[in-house]
């Protein structure tokens, strides 16, 4: 049986978020560990543009399993923006996919990470991407996350900084309006220079991280 489809099944017939929940891990993980299933996840099964969605807003159960399951699709996101081309992103803002999914910002350093990446590839060569993302407010929550501001430690600041600023870079290349809008962002221009000056602390801020920052600025 497809994975892909069998976790949609699992995630569609969960009777609680806990059990969603863990259907949704299960799909994030077999999609960052098989990369030939992220570049057929849209065509093998309809259903996961929706479901994706439909996990982003989830409001009910304990905050936790709400987040995890948060940074699970957002991870599955991150598959769909990577390998699934133009058709996937658009499919995934046109579900409405949007909003939710820059909800995940600032949820957890970690469910941030995933959530930046996400819209880095959602972003990436796709200006019409570029200007959804941006119209529906993603800057903003993004500077946080490379201000650092939800607080943390070790690979999970590090890793939602460096994706915070992969998504801006992606964001603004190209795209002078979205550069421009960045510089009047609260803080934004600041938070960037502020990630670049935190070289010589790894716990905060990888070179690949400053490298995003310097890309972006």
């Amino acid at each position: 049986m497809n994975v892909v489809r069998y976790q949609v099944d699992a995630f569609e017939v969960a009777a609680t978020v806990e059990e969603r929940s863990a259907a949704m891990v299960i799909l994030a993980e077999t999609l960052w560990n098989d990369k030939n299933l992220g570049r057929s996840a849209m065509r093998d099964d309809a259903r996961l543009v929706p479901g994706l969605v439909r996990a982003l807003q989830e409001e009910g159960g304990e905050r936790l399993t709400r987040v995890a399951m948060c940074a699970a699709a957002a991870k599955v996101v991150r598959a769909l923006g990577k390998y699934g081309g133009a058709e996937a992103s658009h499919a995934f803002c046109a579900a409405g996919g949007l909003p939710p999914l820059i909800a995940v910002l600032g949820m957890t350093q970690h469910a941030s990470m995933w959530a930046s990446w996400a819209l880095a590839n959602l972003a990436e060569d796709n200006s019409s991407m570029k200007r959804s993302i941006c119209a529906a407010g993603a800057l903003a929550p993004l500077v946080g996350v490379v201000a650092a501001e939800g607080g943390g430690e070790g690979d999970d600041v590090a890793g939602a900084r460096e994706r915070a600023a992969h998504a801006l870079g992606a964001l603004t290349q190209g795209e002078l309006a979205h550069a421009e809008q960045l510089g009047l962002t609260v803080g934004g221009v600041g938070a960037l220079l502020g990630l670049l000056r935190d070289g010589d602390d790894a716990r905060r801020a990888s070179p690949e991280a400053r490298l995003r920052a310097a890309f972006a600025v």
